[in-house]
């Protein structure tokens, strides 16, 4: 062979293998859903992309015990909620694996959960087409209105009534969701001022809307 066929044949080569995963990549993109484009784009335009968090020593059990104490004053209540989902819910569970975690708490018949339909505003969980969206307020005043918030998202069940629509949600924590296709999709722990945790597939991430924050000096 001419050493300018080998040098065509060597380029033509590394072409191809450069080639054919850009354009695996470019296909791959195109064909993702619209719903995990979206998460991607929440993702990568609020949070950042995965830290590090301190072990939770506290068995769910104890977390539920503490959380469900009402001579514990209410910020650590609030906190060991946010703690049970921190370490023991992921996305994927079923209703079944929540209320396992959950372990029938008392926490939750002190929480308000609510449908959250006809978004007028930013929030920090994403939910696609066949989604549904619920926000969790915990130890609510006689207003409903609390500092400690969970935003979860759903995968949506077949229809049913409007009574079983409110209740999709506390029921989807107790583990009493009857649908067991049912899965939780995402959810964010959103503290009191200004860090929100957001749970993902693809993992953890933060957002501090606070210019003097850092993370070394954050305990949790």
């Amino acid at each position: 062979m001419e050493t300018s066929d080998y040098s065509r044949t060597v380029s033509g080569n590394i072409m191809f293998t450069i080639a054919v995963p850009v354009i695996l990549a470019v296909l791959l993109a195109a064909c993702a859903s619209p719903a995990a484009k979206g998460r991607t784009q929440t993702d990568n335009e609020y949070f950042w992309k995965r830290h590090y968090v301190v072990p939770i020593e506290m068995s769910a059990r104890d977390l539920n015990d503490e959380a469900s104490d009402p001579a514990t004053d209410r910020n650590s209540r609030c906190q060991d909620v946010f703690y049970l989902f921190a370490a023991y819910v992921r996305p994927g569970c079923s209703s079944r694996q929540v209320g396992d975690v959950m372990q029938g708490a008392k926490s939750l018949e002190e929480a308000r959960v609510v449908p959250v339909g006809g978004l007028g505003g930013w929030v920090p969980v994403f939910a696609g087409r066949n989604e549904e969206m619920f926000a969790m307020s915990l130890f609510p005043d006689k207003t409903g209105w609390s500092d400690w918030n969970i935003y979860f998202v759903l995968s949506r069940s077949e229809h049913g009534t409007r009574e079983e629509w409110l209740r999709k949600g506390i029921d989807f924590l107790k583990g009493s969701m009857a649908y067991k296709r049912i899965r939780l999709r995402e959810f964010a722990l959103c503290y009191p001022q200004c860090k929100i945790e957001r749970f993902t597939t693809r993992g953890a991430g933060l957002m501090v809307n606070d210019s003097g924050y850092r993370p070394g000096s954050d305990k949790r």
